[in-house]
């Protein structure tokens, strides 16, 4: 049965943030739905994130090569442990990446009207067909991190 996967087309925060490798980085898996949910259209059109159609894998496989976390006594260290090289996925999915525009929020940004979102999500059609092999074939592994990833001294929020 084919899946939908949500990736994360760009980093929440600077790489030199201390929570950067806690949170979803770009390249990152954040989920992997079966068929028959479908998420909403404000979902669909954000410039954060990118659903992909999966024709030929399904919820399980998907999320057995992509879902991993990394994690050291109980404490979360890394949200990933893998995710997709973006220049290893096909030019039409990046250039589509890179269309995509802010969405309105409720702090005020109101760049685009929700008209206008609906409006890109339409003339953008379907979401990518990736198939298997695409996929992990553009599946790469992160550097391990080191156990401690805070020596004394390294982290702003604490004094040391």
């Amino acid at each position: 049965m084919p899946c939908k996967i949500l990736i994360r087309i760009k980093d929440k925060v600077r790489a030199d943030h201390p929570a950067y490798n806690e949170l979803f980085q770009k390249g990152d898996v954040i989920c992997v739905i079966p068929p028959g949910w479908d998420p909403g259209r404000l979902e669909l059109a954000s410039d954060e994130v990118i659903w992909v159609d999966c024709p030929d894998m399904d919820q399980a496989e998907a999320e057995a090569h992509f879902m991993a976390s990394e994690s050291e006594n109980g404490i979360l260290l890394r949200r990933r442990v893998a995710g997709f090289d973006e220049a290893l996925l096909p030019p039409g999915f990046r250039s589509r990446a890179a269309a995509r525009r802010p969405i309105p929020t409720r702090q005020g940004q109101q760049e685009r009207t929700y008209a206008e979102v609906n409006a890109d999500f339409e003339a953008e059609g379907p979401a990518p067909n990736l198939p298997r092999n695409t996929l992990l074939d553009a599946h790469v592994a992160k550097t391990p991190l080191p156990p401690d990833p805070f020596v004394a001294g390294d982290d702003p929020f604490v004094a040391g």
